[in-house]
């Protein structure tokens, strides 16, 4: 189904050139027939409707196992977790166990759905698009590719930064959740101390240090697809400017 939606969406460009071509043959030769140019106004619909239609099925299929496979290594962390001795929870952080169950669980989720599918569309769509790029202009396609190395240098800068800073929200959500089962369990003895107030400010500390680290991390996703899109769209200006 991907392979269907990248091939549809690789034709369409192409009934759209030959239905300005035809139009401009059309207009030039004085006539009135647009017989052709509506087989192909109905073509483009055609291949809108299939290409929505696959994606809905690609989707569903596709984000659909990706939540099977969450679930299932879930059961498994869980069941190996059940299995570890007593001496492993002495040292290891409840706040670590609960990110590794949760934000770790997310990001492979996300991993098996999206990263999958732009994987393959990286791979297929672009090397289906730069050989027919090349077919119908192979100057015009080396121009189209002047942005292309910046775009993979950027991507690589902030893909190190992006890393950092999920690590660092993973450590912070680690803390917090930790702070939260040590208020739980010992809330008889904050209250018998008298300990709400102090308790309570840092824990809204580490809330607030979470949230900070949580826009620092998607201000780095703000950055970076602007960036990308705006060199990729170079490439389209470049292209109109020399051809």
């Amino acid at each position: 189904m991907l392979v269907a939606v990248d091939i549809a969406q690789l034709i369409s460009p192409r009934i759209v050139q030959r239905a300005i071509d035809y139009i401009i043959a059309t207009y030039a030769a004085a006539g009135n027939d647009y017989s052709y140019l509506g087989k192909l106004t109905l073509l483009i619909f055609a291949l809108a409707i299939a290409i929505g239609i696959f994606r809905f099925f690609w989707r569903m299929i596709i984000i659909g196992m990706s939540h099977f496979i969450e679930m299932d290594f879930k059961n498994r962390l869980f069941k190996h977790l059940l299995l570890l001795s007593n001496s492993f929870f002495t040292k290891t952080k409840v706040g670590d166990i609960m990110a590794h169950m949760t934000n770790d669980m997310t990001a492979v989720r996300r991993a098996c759905a999206f990263g999958v599918i732009a994987g393959f569309d990286a791979v297929f769509l672009f090397s289906a698009t730069l050989v027919f790029m090349l077919t119908l202009n192979t100057k015009l396609t080396l121009y189209a590719m002047i942005p292309l190395p910046i775009i993979v240098l950027i991507s690589l800068f902030f893909v190190r930064t992006l890393f950092r800073k999920f690590k660092s929200v993973q450590e912070s959500f680690s803390l917090l959740t930790g702070k939260v089962r040590e208020m739980i369990s010992g809330i008889k003895i904050i209250q018998a101390f008298q300990q709400e107030e102090p308790e309570s400010k840092n824990f809204d500390k580490l809330s607030q240090e979470y949230l900070g680290k949580n826009i620092s991390l998607i201000k780095i996703w703000g950055t970076m697809f602007p960036l990308i899109f705006l060199f990729a769209e170079i490439g389209m200006v470049i292209i109109l400017w020399v051809g």
